[in-house]
């Protein structure tokens, strides 16, 4: 943490405010390799801020957040009633469900979601569900 914070204070001193993703490397001997700096939201740091904020500071020890990417491509407005249509969209009492990000996501060829579950089991039976009701859309409005 100390070597990334040597590089975030240069960030800062060139006045730069808000987010930075630093990605590194340790090897088995202890050694740290930086090998990339993004200055600005990167993926991984968007669903941690998804479940940081609907599920708590400390969520990983009650919660599961994974990311959902390279579905069939739909608009955003789409995707957003799919979910919804599909019962799937995020439920705050059970604090479980799935958080539209992106239609046509560049990241997976398709559309982006974050998915939030109590256990890996939960979430892959949600990512399953979501995929089957964007592909089943996807397929009768290209036949």
């Amino acid at each position: 943490m100390g070597h990334a914070r040597t590089f975030l204070d240069l960030v800062r001193q060139i006045g730069y405010r808000g987010h930075v993703n630093i990605d590194g490397l340790v090897t088995v001997a202890g050694h740290i390799y930086f090998h990339e700096i993004n200055a600005r939201w990167g993926g991984s740091l968007v669903y941690h801020e998804v479940g940081d904020r609907l599920l708590g500071h400390g969520y990983a020890d009650h919660g599961l957040v994974s990311s959902a990417l390279g579905t069939d491509p739909v608009p955003f407005e789409q995707l957003v009633s799919l979910i919804d249509e599909s019962r799937l969209a995020f439920d705050p009492d059970t604090r479980t469900g799935v958080v539209p990000l992106a239609g046509n996501s560049d990241l997976g060829g398709g559309t982006e979601s974050v998915v939030l579950g109590r256990d890996a089991a939960e979430v892959r039976d949600l990512k399953g569900r979501l995929s089957a009701c964007i592909s089943g859309r996807a397929r009768t409005e290209g036949a």
